[in-house]
């Protein structure tokens, strides 16, 4: 039988826990810690000989992209440059985090081991594009397609609620008018679940005027929402929506390269002339207020001038989903020793990163791990680890057939694994409130040779 425990928080967990389950009577346990983040399952996936001469750049620059934000800067970086022929720089708002983990391999084998995002907390925190002027390539008219595709990894959205990826206009800007929203591309929340959306503003057909000053109808909302999506936090995803403008039936949707069906609503696709001007296009926001603001990560958004074929987007992704090399087998380990893998520099707050090889690998005598090795560098200097820091641990043993009693404690995200199945779970640690709140009582051991367990952990 074997055990898998995945921690996320500053104090490794410690295992006792109160789920009990029947054991067969030899009993291998394979016990994996997890500090501060954990794992996703990855895979391994040869690429071919194409794919390993071409980074995921140089894929996308292929289809000619008129934008393209790999949001490959470092975190000193106060921009974000765009890499297709045209530069269009991105101002840093608020509080994005750069140099974040991205799609990468195994379980993304497009990506090299590098691949870095940009982690979007939520709220005033986007990134801001001028538009160079009239008839930009960032414009979208009547007659003009478009193709809007991002790799999106969610950490929340509310149901009902829809958050921004891209969009061009509804910025509340000076001197636009109010609602002049060219076009978006959203997720929608419907019961944990992400669905991709379309949004456009119209104006006045008969006159096909860019002047809002000369519209003799009031412009009105075009809006279309896939029938399916994908998990929230469930990991990386690639989405993609084609269209041309004033074209009915020509809206195409795209999730992990496979075409999947929709409808419109509101105004409907009735092939409207798109308002058009030269306000901003903002990434991971989409409205004044920030009702619309995307939480979680972002990476590799494109723009297109030409509806991308559905063959070339499906090229665009590609995913693996075997099991990581990174466990440790059984039959590597012995009943004398716990074997502990460290990985370094994870994604925070969420159990959906990838994993490659362990940052350090090393055998202790015991579960209990107090706290994790110094780090050194090239020189010899004890340096910092890059958090979050997920630590894997493996024990393997032989037990008396009958109940088991094992008590998870953890201060914060932790996962108990038996035999390649989770038994228990602790979730995220969130602040309690202002400081003014209940402090909550201490559970009293469930045995009396067990210490109490420490201020700020929980147990189950």
């Amino acid at each position: 039988m074997g055990v898998v425990l995945r921690y996320s928080g500053e104090n490794l967990p410690f295992i006792p826990a109160n789920n009990e389950f029947a054991m067969p009577k030899p009993l291998c346990l394979c016990l994996l810690l997890l500090v501060v983040v954990v794992v996703l399952v990855a895979a391994e996936q040869r690429l071919d000989a194409q794919e390993d001469c071409h980074g995921y750049s140089e894929l996308i620059l292929a289809d000619q992209p008129v934008a393209f934000w790999d949001f490959s800067e470092s975190k000193s970086a106060k921009s974000v440059s765009s890499q297709a022929e045209i530069a269009f720089p991105g101002k840093l708002m608020g509080k994005v985090i750069l140099d974040q983990q991205g799609p990468r391999p195994t379980v993304f084998p497009l990506f090299d081991q590098a691949n870095k995002a940009a982690d979007f907390p939520g709220g005033k925190d986007y990134f801001q594009v001028e538009d160079p002027g009239e008839k930009s390539p960032l414009d979208f008219d009547v007659g003009d397609s478009i193709t809007l595709e991002a790799w999106v990894f969610p950490r929340v959205i509310g149901n009902q609620q829809y958050v921004s990826v891209i969009s061009k206009g509804r910025t509340g800007n000076a001197g636009f008018e109010k609602e002049n929203l060219n076009y978006a591309l959203r997720l929608k929340g419907d019961s944990q679940v992400a669905l991709i959306n379309f949004l456009f503003r119209s104006r006045d057909a008969s006159s096909n005027s860019v002047d809002a000053s000369k519209q003799s109808v009031a412009p009105k909302f075009h809006r279309w929402t896939s029938s399916a999506g994908f998990p929230v936090e469930s990991g990386w995803h690639h989405i993609a929506v084609t269209y041309s403008f004033g074209v009915v039936g020509s809206l195409r949707a795209y999730l992990d390269g496979q075409a999947i069906d929709g409808a419109w609503d509101m105004e409907g696709d009735s092939g409207a002339s798109p308002h058009v001007d030269n306000d901003q296009v903002w990434i991971g926001s989409g409205q004044p207020n920030h009702t619309a603001a995307f939480q979680g990560w972002l990476d590799e958004i494109a723009v297109y001038r030409k509806p991308l074929a559905a063959d070339r987007i499906a090229s665009h992704y590609r995913c693996s989903t075997t099991p990581s090399s990174t466990w440790v087998a059984a039959s590597d380990l012995t009943d004398d020793h716990v074997r502990v893998q460290l990985f370094d520099g994870l994604m925070d707050r969420t159990w959906g990163f990838t994993l490659d090889k362990p940052t350090l690998e090393f055998d202790i005598p015991t579960m209990a791990i107090s706290q994790l090795p110094k780090k050194y560098n090239e020189r010899g200097v004890i340096e910092d680890r890059q958090l979050p820091v997920l630590a894997q641990s493996y024990l393997k043993r032989s037990m008396p057939g009958g109940k088991v009693s094992i008590l998870l404690r953890s201060k914060n995200a932790t996962r108990l694994w038996i035999d390649g199945k989770q038994i228990a779970s602790q979730p995220f640690l969130t602040t309690n409130g202002d400081g003014h709140e209940a402090v909550p009582e201490m559970p009293v051991p469930p045995r009396a040779n067990l210490a109490p367990i420490s201020q700020g952990h929980r147990e189950n």
